[in-house]
């Protein structure tokens, strides 16, 4: 049986099917493109998130030492006088002498001020610490924050002292770290106990500067923080309109490849009713 020729509207309708055809092609590598586009934007967005988590917490770690180191320099302004005020009683007042029950007792306080003493710098050292470990999050890094000369003032009591050499009758730090070591109370002086008690004061007046310029740093990290903030906003209404752009694009490839058999089957009914096949 001899098969017709294709006419016009065969032809009209395989030229529709075939534009549908590259529609619903260029609407799906559209949606792999706009995808990939996507899965970056959530990956830099949940990076940031992280990062915002991160930085919230350093600043409230910060603030929480802050606070905690706010509260020892407090306590420990009160007593600025309190030891070396009771020595020199203790040594040259005979009235005060008789306040204490012979010179066992007078020893006992005098090595509780040395104890003092010791404890008040293992505890500065255990805020060194925890401050180092905080200034590992590399916030700092990204707001270039030295955290390394910030610290200093804490971590280097030898600067502190060499610094300071005009305060103390001692002159030599080696001399210092002697005082604060020994257990021998009859070896000392009335001038190793205001040695003590100047250095301590000096320690103090550090961490008042240092407590200050954390309270800016905080400040500083927050405003950051804030920053962070609008750019995980931006980025969400991104995303928002991407996964908005990516539905529009799959209905015209789902629409597109719906019209394509559509014309293919009003094509093959042509064909059928004018005999053509």
């Amino acid at each position: 049986m001899r098969r017709g020729k294709l006419n016009k509207s065969a032809y009209i309708f395989i030229i529709i099917s075939a534009i549908f055809t590259i529609i619903a092609y260029v609407a799906d590598q559209l949606v792999i493109n706009f995808e990939n586009k996507n899965r970056i934007i959530l990956m830099n967005y949940n990076n940031l998130n992280s990062d915002l988590k991160s930085y919230e917490a350093t600043s409230l770690k910060l603030d929480s030492l802050g606070f905690q180191l706010e509260n020892l320099l407090t306590s420990q302004l009160k007593l600025r006088n309190f030891y070396i005020k009771n020595i020199l009683y203790a040594e040259y007042d005979e009235k005060f002498k008789k306040n204490f029950s012979g010179e066992f007792a007078i020893s006992n306080f005098k090595l509780t001020t040395l104890q003092n003493n010791r404890s008040f710098y293992l505890e500065i050292f255990k805020f060194v610490d925890d401050y180092n470990r905080i200034f590992s999050n590399k916030i700092f890094k990204k707001l270039d924050i030295k955290t390394d000369v910030l610290i200093e003032v804490l971590e280097s009591p030898e600067t502190i002292f060499n610094n300071n050499l005009d305060k103390f009758y001692v002159k030599k730090y080696d001399d210092i770290q002697s005082i604060l070591v020994n257990n021998n109370l009859d070896e000392f002086t009335l001038k190793n106990w205001q040695d003590l008690r100047n250095f301590r004061l000096l320690y103090l007046e550090n961490i008042f500067n240092f407590n200050n310029k954390l309270e800016k740093i905080i400040e500083e990290i927050d405003d950051y923080v804030e920053e962070i903030e609008l750019d995980l906003g931006i980025l969400f209404k991104e995303r928002k309109k991407i996964s908005s752009t990516i539905n529009y694009f799959i209905l015209t490839g789902i629409i597109s490849q719906i019209m394509t058999l559509f014309f293919l089957l009003v094509l093959f009914r042509h064909l059928i009713l004018n005999k053509i096949i």
